[in-house]
């Protein structure tokens, strides 16, 4: 979801007033589905100079890692021209264009692409195109820390309510003193995750988002391999919501840059 809210972001503040007067009600109405292709092997989650080529209208290059690119109808795609960072939208079916559809870890459809000399409509709308698209990717940030909250809190009170009712050695494993102190850390980091996707929420900074999705993602995803672990071998069952809450939430942790990535982001804006 957070990848398609993106996609219809940046068209948004990327495309002319003709063009999104033509293109956005359907895009709205969900007839026709955006996928953002900005990433790049070896690129390590930068976006600011992509390798794909946009010149005399046709892309060259090859993108990676395409959320939601495995089911849509037109890509946008960040493309280097005339040595500044631009954007490009191409239909599913443009002649030289090839999708390699694959699985991520969440169950989601992803897709790579190679671009041959493909046709595309070069987005100008926008005065400054890179810092369009990076506006752009703030409320997604703080979409993707919300989501990981809300499956860190599911985490824990599963894992909680798991740990009052199994019982080992004729007790309850939530009364031996190792897990509660496990537990206690759980609620701690998801108390502070909390604090800081309320802070990203209402200052609605792009620093804030980052430092938010930086520091959630670490403890969402400690809070999922206690849980995992607690749970035993059927935690990572699909019998069972935390296998698939642990595998989302990694999938999340890692969009647009995992939380090293995005400390350094902060560091070069400080």
């Amino acid at each position: 979801l957070e990848s398609i809210v993106l996609a219809g972001g940046v068209f948004a503040r990327l495309a002319g007033a003709a063009l999104r007067e033509e293109m956005l009600p359907s895009i709205i109405a969900g007839d026709r589905r955006l996928a953002l292709a900005w990433a790049e092997a070896g690129s390590r989650y930068r976006h600011d100079a992509p390798g794909v080529e946009l010149k005399d209208g046709r892309l060259k290059g090859r993108k990676t890692f395409v959320p939601a690119g495995g089911c849509a109808g037109v890509y946008i795609v960040t493309a280097a021209h005339n040595g500044n960072f631009a954007a490009a939208l191409v239909g599913a079916d443009a002649d030289g264009l090839h999708a390699r559809p694959y699985r991520l870890a969440d169950g989601g459809v992803a897709c790579e692409l190679e671009l041959n000399d493909v046709p595309a409509k070069h987005l100008d709308g926008a005065d400054d195109a890179l810092a369009a698209f990076e506006d752009a990717l703030t409320p997604v940030r703080v979409a993707a820390t919300a989501e990981m909250v809300g499956l860190a809190a599911l985490l824990h009170r599963t894992t909680v309510d798991y740990a009052k009712q199994r019982e080992q050695f004729g007790r309850p494993i939530g009364s031996f003193q190792a897990l509660q102190h496990r537990m206690v850390d759980g609620y701690r980091d998801l108390e502070q995750a909390r604090s800081q996707l309320y802070r990203a929420s209402l200052t609605g900074t792009a620093d804030a988002a980052i430092g938010a999705k930086a520091f959630v993602s670490e403890a969402a995803t400690r809070i999922g391999h206690s849980a995992v672990q607690i749970h035993g071998g059927m935690g990572m069952t699909d019998e069972l919501a935390v296998g698939h809450a642990l595998k989302r939430i990694m999938v999340l942790a890692r969009l647009f840059g995992d939380a090293p990535m995005e400390r350094a982001r902060l560091r070069e804006a400080a």
